[in-house]
């Protein structure tokens, strides 16, 4: 089975401005590994709106992390929704944010299905234990409730389902009908 992910450490997913969580274990594990204390990594890489920390990009938008033609500095301990790449809720619940995924991160397989995909975002995400199921974290990316289901087998499933209620409501026609004739 071909899998619909191998990154490729091009630094894609480390552009922009959207806003990577960081949770306070994180921000602790992430600062033990610099050999920093916690409150000047939070001076330095956090910013804080409301009740979450993000970690900050550069001017040009990009993690602070990320060092060009070497990868992310803090990759062993990077946080959980950068672990989950590719694996979004957003990316899992709908085709066509899938679809820009997959034309924005070159380690997206470009013949991967949806479906599939899908099928093995849900598993690495549980694998690894990176959803906000299994987690405390307030990263919107890792919530995946909702999302089983979308899949082909979750269509199959409602489907099956809506046969044998479309079944059921035969024969209750057909109990009926026999009844009123006998």
């Amino acid at each position: 089975m071909e899998k619909a992910f191998n990154c490729k450490m091009c630094g894609q997913c480390c552009q922009g401005n959207g806003g990577i969580v960081a949770t306070i274990e994180e921000q602790m594990a992430m600062a033990d590994f610099l050999n920093i204390c916690l409150s000047e990594f939070q001076d330095q890489y956090i910013r804080k709106s409301k009740d979450k920390f993000f970690v900050q990009t550069s001017r040009q938008g990009t993690c602070l992390f990320f060092i060009p033609d070497q990868g992310c500095r803090v990759h062993p301990v990077k946080p959980r929704t950068c672990r989950a790449w590719p694996f979004f809720r957003g990316n899992l619940m709908d085709e066509s944010s899938f679809d820009m995924a997959r034309e924005y991160c070159s380690g997206i397989n470009p013949d991967i299905s949806f479906n599939e995909f899908v099928r093995q975002g849900i598993s690495y995400l549980e694998e690894h234990s990176l959803t906000s199921e299994m987690t405390n974290t307030p990263a919107n990316a890792l919530n995946i409730s909702g999302v089983r289901g979308q899949g082909a087998e979750g269509r199959r499933l409602k489907e099956e389902g809506r046969r044998l209620k479309a079944e059921g409501r035969r024969k209750k026609a057909e109990g009926r009908r026999k009844k009123a004739e006998g």
